[in-house]
This record gives structure tokens, C-alpha cells and sequence, in this order.
């Protein structure tokens, strides 16, 4: 008799919490438009790719010899803005594959790494 009246009991105050505490929260709806959509999903692939070259040992060489820690260019490439990430992805990709970056290239790679810390 107990358990039945125990049920009952948080039925009840099942139902009202979800009453009284619906009631309070906000809630922001709006419309998410397909290219917004795709643009957060671009800057997500674009940032992996500029984490994956980082992460080669050929590009780890690079910036040692100019003096930049790998550790601190992944973590300047992880703070940086959407804008910033989408430009940076698409002047990699205009490289030819397999040839490397220029002195004056990489001379302004690391200028703008330095500049934004």
C-alpha cells in the first residue's frame, strides 16, 4: 500500500516539476539555413587539415628551423577565427603537392603566427 501511494506521490511531482520548471526556461528558436550549416562544417574540416599538416614531422622541421614551437603554432591555429582558418586552408590548398612553401612564404607565415599571439 505504501509503494502505490510513493508511486503516486512522484507521478505527481514528475508532472509539476515539468510544469513549473517549463514554464521558467527560455528558449531561442530561429531558422538555421543549410549554408550556415555548411560553413561551420568547412571551418571544422579546414581547421583538421591545418592540424594534420602541422602535425607532419616535415612541417615540425619548418618551423623549428625558424624558430616557431610546433606546440605553440597548434595552439595559435586552435584560437583562431573562422575568417581567419578558411583563409589560411585556402592558401594551402593553391600549393602544388609536394612542393614546399618559399623562404619568403614561410617568412610570412611565421609573421602572421607571431603578430596574432
Amino acid at each position: 500500500m505504501l509503494n502505490v501511494y510513493r508511486k503516486k506521490f512522484y507521478q505527481v511531482l514528475t508532472i509539476m516539476s515539468v510544469f513549473i520548471f517549463g514554464a521558467y526556461m527560455p528558449s531561442n528558436a530561429g531558422i538555421v539555413s543549410t549554408t550556415d550549416i555548411v560553413e561551420v562544417k568547412q571551418v571544422q574540416l579546414d581547421r583538421e587539415y591545418i592540424l594534420e599538416s602541422l602535425a607532419r614531422e616535415e612541417v615540425q622541421s619548418m618551423l623549428e628551423l625558424e624558430g616557431v614551437n610546433a606546440a605553440d603554432a597548434k595552439a595559435r591555429v586552435e584560437s583562431m577565427t573562422n575568417m581567419e582558418i578558411q583563409t589560411l586552408a585556402a592558401q594551402m590548398d593553391k600549393l602544388p603537392v609536394g612542393a614546399g612553401l618559399s623562404t619568403l612564404e614561410w617568412l610570412l607565415v611565421i609573421i602572421i603566427i607571431i603578430l596574432l599571439l
